[in-house]
């Protein structure tokens, strides 16, 4: 019978928890629940990564015909080598930033038909 005690005084703190679980439910509810804030926040973050990538392949592109234009107008060939060297190293950053680029752009969609197959409304994510 002690041993039933116990076990009323941990069921009662059990029911006691029980109570308080859908009010910690509730404070983790919003995690799981996908609703405006969500989507558009995972859409804004994707487009704001997006936006620096475009903008950093603009200055790189930039970059590239400056260092192109210098280069032709260079006669001496070290500093021709030198401004090459410059040129393909942009030139191989670029061709990575248009990668990351393409996968921004994918991940937007992404989430676009992520949020349309949850039921989320179109407004949401435009």
């Amino acid at each position: 019978m002690t041993g039933g005690a116990p076990a009323a005084g941990s069921g009662s703190a059990k029911a006691g928890a029980d109570a308080a679980g859908p009010k910690g439910q509730a404070v983790a509810a919003p995690k799981d629940v996908k609703d405006e804030a969500y989507w558009r926040t995972r859409l804004q973050t994707e487009r704001e990564a997006l936006s620096r990538a475009q903008m950093f392949s603009d200055a790189l592109q930039s970059r590239i015909n400056g260092l192109t234009t210098d280069f032709t107008a260079r006669d001496d060939p070290a500093a021709r080598a030198a401004i090459g060297a410059d040129r393909q190293k942009s030139l191989d950053e670029l061709a990575r930033v248009k990668k990351e680029i393409e996968q921004h752009t994918k991940a937007i969609a992404d989430i676009q038909e992520e949020a349309r197959r949850s039921g989320a409304p179109a407004g949401w994510v435009r």
